[in-house]
């Protein structure tokens, strides 16, 4: 499976609001589309937002990230991440857990 860690610096005073919205909205959207959303989790210290999101389907991640932010399912999302989010980074992971 193919990973991204995403870290998303969250605005002040628009976290819960985000993280409902994310919840709700993109998740169930990534999974249908085929990304497997494989944990979130959320530093109020820091307002990050970080999660890991895998592609175990045909052809590479980007292309898959770019068939989902281009698929009209994605269009039809009517709130914009730009309100909540202050800053991204997007990175390619590696699972090297052995203890399972």
């Amino acid at each position: 499976m193919q990973l991204r860690l995403r870290t998303y610096t969250l605005r002040a005073g628009r976290e819960a609001e985000f993280i409902e919205k994310w919840n709700d909205t993109l998740v169930p959207l990534r999974r249908e589309v085929g990304f497997d959303v494989v944990g979130s989790w959320f530093s109020p210290q820091t307002r990050e937002f970080v999660w890991i999101v895998g592609w175990s389907g045909a052809g590479d991640y980007d292309a898959a990230e770019q068939d989902y932010y281009d698929s009209p399912l994605r269009a039809q999302v009517t709130w914009d991440a730009a309100d909540y989010v202050e800053a991204v980074d997007v990175r390619p992971v590696e699972d090297v857990f052995t203890s399972r």
